[in-house]
């Protein structure tokens, strides 16, 4: 398997781990990830708002993972949709946080949201473009779209 394929697939295990690890923190050590900040009560109902749309993400990158593993031909538009997704995910979750002042003070919950947001927004953005560059490797000779 290419290297790039390893990474790819490590990036998209670790997006779905990551998602999951997020919201048990966030239900069971609640002082590491939530920053409450203005209002506590505004602050629960928009995160356990994004909780189906999270676990949508989290099994979208663990299908690409499986796919990019097995070679599947549908990972171009598994790993689409989670990066889509996900980078939806972070520009929603960056404006709340501006909006709000979630990062001031700035301590160990807004870095947390921080890397959260970087990260989503990073590979989000990246995701899709990269696997639509490596398409002629991802599908079949008979289903690759050229591109004129």
């Amino acid at each position: 398997m290419p290297a790039w394929r390893k990474i790819l697939a490590g990036l998209a295990f670790f997006t779905a781990a990551a998602i999951l690890a997020y919201w048990l923190l966030f239900f069971l050590a609640p002082r590491v990830v939530r920053t409450e900040r203005p209002d506590p009560a505004t602050y629960m109902a928009f995160e356990t708002a994004f909780l189906l749309a999270d676990v949508v993400v989290a099994s979208l990158f663990a299908a690409t993972g499986v796919g990019l593993v097995k070679k599947w031909p549908w990972v171009l538009a598994s790993g689409s949709a989670a990066g889509g997704g996900l980078l939806f995910l972070g520009a929603v979750d960056l404006l709340y946080d501006l909006l709000q002042g979630v990062f001031s003070p700035f301590g160990l919950p807004q870095t947390l949201e921080l890397a959260v947001v970087s990260y989503s927004l990073a590979l989000g953005g990246l995701l899709p473009g990269y696997l639509w560059s490596r398409r002629y490797e991802l599908l079949p000779p008979q289903e690759v779209i050229r591109a004129r």
